[in-house]
């Protein structure tokens, strides 16, 4: 996927998401919602499967895998990332930012600018308009 901009283009997205998926009992408890509403919600946001980490695995843990599996892949280079985005409505901690984290896990350049947004459902899309609006 390449979205171009005057300076900027995205060469690849990669997305990780925990292995603990919470059966239908859990996420009922977990939402407080009646089996009607819960199914409601599926049809209209096309959620099925909610996924949680273990107490121990954070965001940027799962951020840093994530980039982890383009480098190996070689889809990308660490020398390549001129911003790291990152959104979340679960970050690790107020500060520091879940990029400087990041940053620090995957030994970036010291030219790649960080940029946390704290967004939900639409929170991605939200985060490439802030970042490639012209």
């Amino acid at each position: 996927m390449n979205l171009e901009t005057t300076n900027h283009f995205i060469k690849a997205i990669s997305v990780i998401l925990p292995k603990n998926p919470l059966c239908k009992e859990e996420e009922l408890n977990l939402c407080g919602l009646s089996e009607r509403k819960y199914q409601l919600l599926q049809e209209n946001s096309g959620i099925f499967n909610h996924f949680v980490s273990g107490e121990s695995t954070y965001a940027s843990d799962l951020a840093t895998q994530a980039l982890e599996e383009l480098f190996l892949k070689n889809i990308i280079h660490k020398d390549e990332i001129d911003l790291l985005v990152f959104t979340s409505f679960t970050p690790d901690y107020l500060a520091p930012a879940c990029t400087s984290l990041i940053h620090k896990n995957l030994n970036l350049s010291n030219h790649t600018l960080c940029f946390d947004m704290l967004g939900f459902c639409p929170g991605f899309l939200q985060s490439l308009l802030q970042v490639f609006w012209p």
